[in-house]
C-alpha cells in the first residue's frame, strides 16, 4: 500500500535532501502500522488513497500559481510564503472520519482520528515530495523554470503595480500556446464586440537573456517598457548594447480616457485599449558593471543617456 523508500533512506543526510526524506517516511510508516494494530483502522486503504489523490491534484494545481521550490517545502514543512503567490493556490488540507474496530478508550477517539489523519497527511505529501526528485529531468528543470518565472512576473504585476493601468497584462507560458507569437491580445469573447486580454509569452530563452538579467520592465521616454525579446548585438569595454523588442502602453490624454472607460465600465478590452499597447525595437545599452542602462531608438542614443546617467550619478555623488 505504502510506498517503499527504505533502499535510499538515510537519517543522517541534510533535511531537503531524498534519502533524509524517504527516512523520515519510513519512520512515519512504521508510526501508524503501530496505530494500526492497536486500533484497527477499517479502511486505511482507502483512506491512503483519498490522501493521495486529493494531495497530488492540489499539487498539480499550485504548480501552475506557486515557484515549484515553494511547493515542495511545503511538502515537507519547511518555511514558505507561496500561498501569498495567488489566489488559486489551494491548501494541503484534508481530514475524514477514520473507522476503527477497536475504539479502545472513547474518550480520545476524535484525538486518534485527528492523529492518524495527521500521520496520513504527512506520509502522502512525504511521497509526493520524494516521487518528484525521483523522477526529475533537465527538460523537466527547464520546463519548471519558465513555469517559475512565470508566477514571478505575474506577482510582480499583481502586487508592485496593482494600481498602474495595464488592463489585465499578464504573463504566459510559451509552452503551453501553438502560437509563435511573443506578445499577442489574445481573444477571449467575441459575443457583443471583441474581448481581448494582453499576454507576453515567454520560454526559457526570455528566462535566460531577459529574466536573469533583471530586464524584464524597462523605462523609454517616460513609460514602463515590459521586454519581449533581448538579443545581444556587440559590446566593448565600456557597454553592452542588446537588440530589444518591447510592448509599451501609451497613449494621448483622450485614448486613455477612453480606454479606462471602456475597460473599467463595460469589462471589454476592445479597441481603445487593444491601441495603447505599442510594440517597438529598440536598442538597450548596459554598462559593464550593470549600474546603468538606457533605451535609445538607435544604439548610439542609447550609449549617449547611459553615459548622461552615469555623469549626473557621479555629479550626485561628488555633491556639484
Amino acid at each position: 500500500m505504502f510506498k517503499d523508500y527504505k533502499s535510499i533512506a538515510n537519517c543522517d543526510a541534510e533535511t531537503k535532501s531524498l534519502n533524509k526524506q524517504a527516512s523520515l517516511h519510513g519512520e512515519l510508516v512504521e508510526y501508524l502500522k503501530q496505530l494500526d494494530a492497536i486500533l484497527e483502522i477499517k479502511s486505511l486503504e482507502e483512506d491512503y488513497n483519498y490522501f493521495s489523490n486529493k494531495f497530488l491534484g492540489v499539487f498539480n494545481n499550485n504548480k501552475n500559481y506557486s515557484p515549484i521550490e515553494d511547493e515542495l517545502n511545503a511538502m515537507i514543512n519547511e518555511k514558505t510564503n507561496y500561498y501569498s503567490y495567488s489566489y488559486r493556490t489551494l491548501r494541503y488540507q484534508g481530514e475524514i472520519t477514520i473507522q476503527f474496530n477497536n475504539i479502545g478508550m472513547k474518550s480520545v477517539t476524535s484525538q486518534n482520528r485527528s492523529l492518524i489523519n495527521q500521520v496520513l497527511t504527512e506520509i502522502v505529501k512525504k511521497e509526493i515530495y520524494i516521487e518528484y526528485l525521483l523522477n526529475d529531468t533537465e527538460e523537466q528543470r527547464e520546463r519548471v523554470k519558465v513555469q517559475d518565472t512565470v508566477v514571478r512576473c505575474n506577482k510582480y504585476l499583481h502586487t508592485m503595480l496593482a494600481n498602474s493601468d495595464l488592463y489585465n497584462l499578464t504573463y504566459s507560458n510559451a509552452n503551453t500556446t501553438t502560437s509563435d507569437k511573443i506578445f499577442a491580445h489574445d481573444v477571449i469573447s467575441v459575443s457583443d464586440s471583441i474581448k481581448t486580454k494582453p499576454q507576453i509569452y515567454i520560454d526559457k530563452t526570455w528566462c535566460t537573456n531577459v529574466y536573469d538579467k533583471n530586464l524584464q520592465i524597462l523605462e523609454f521616454e517616460g513609460a514602463r517598457a515590459f521586454t519581449l525579446k533581448c538579443e545581444w548585438l556587440e559590446e566593448d569595454e565600456e557597454k553592452c548594447i542588446y537588440e530589444t523588442q518591447v510592448v509599451q502602453i501609451t497613449g494621448t490624454r483622450d485614448e486613455k480616457l477612453l480606454a479606462n472607460r471602456n475597460h473599467y465600465y463595460n469589462s471589454h478590452n476592445n479597441a481603445y485599449v487593444r491601441d495603447l499597447f505599442k510594440v517597438r525595437d529598440l536598442a538597450l545599452a548596459v554598462s559593464n558593471d550593470g549600474e546603468y542602462w538606457a533605451m535609445g531608438t538607435t544604439p548610439a542614443k542609447a550609449t549617449s543617456t547611459m553615459r548622461r546617467r552615469q555623469k549626473l550619478a557621479m555629479m550626485r555623488e561628488l555633491n556639484l
